[in-house]
């Protein structure tokens, strides 16, 4: 039963380890798991807001805003979302966010949080259409000899259609 419906006391007990283990963002990441609980108890609420409040000033917060079944990595670490917003818990730093569309497009962003910061990120605007190589013009009428030096430039000649030897 612990398996599948863990106690929230138990991951307090945990988080409460990796502070003093200075793993803020495993800590922190702990206390969110317990304050999602459905029908948790106030007690376990408090907990986990009070020690999530000393653990914020520590950690950032990376908000993904990203179609729903898109595949997300933060550092290269794979996260998973159903949602369209996600919260990832980070180090204080530079971070890399590479988030790959249901299509198969990926695309990436970097951000530096520090402290007690949160920021966002949106990928539910679609990606630009990338630049094509830009094709060759053609010039109607004007062709260019082997030498490289450009001819004509008037309309192309008219065939005349081929008579028989009895039309003539």
């Amino acid at each position: 039963a612990a398996f599948y419906a863990p106690h929230p006391s138990t991951f307090l007990i945990a988080a409460e380890s990796w502070e003093l283990a200075e793993d803020t963002v495993r800590a922190a990441q702990l206390c969110d798991r317990v304050l999602e609980t459905p029908n948790l108890e106030s007690q376990h609420r408090q907990a986990a807001m009070k020690q999530l409040s000393r653990l914020e000033r520590k950690v950032g917060t990376i908000v993904v805003k990203a179609p729903q079944k898109a595949r997300v990595e933060v550092d290269d670490k794979e996260e998973h979302t159903t949602e369209r917003e996600m919260r990832v818990r980070v180090a204080t730093g530079a971070h890399k966010v590479k988030v790959t569309d249901p299509d198969g497009e990926p695309r990436t962003q970097s951000v530096t949080v520090g402290g007690g910061e949160s920021k966002e990120l949106d990928f539910l605007t679609p990606a630009r259409p990338r630049e094509e190589d830009p094709k060759p013009q053609v010039v109607v009428g004007e062709t260019t000899n082997p030498g490289g030096d450009k001819t004509g430039g008037g309309p192309p000649l008219a065939r005349r259609p081929a008579r028989h030897r009895d039309q003539r």
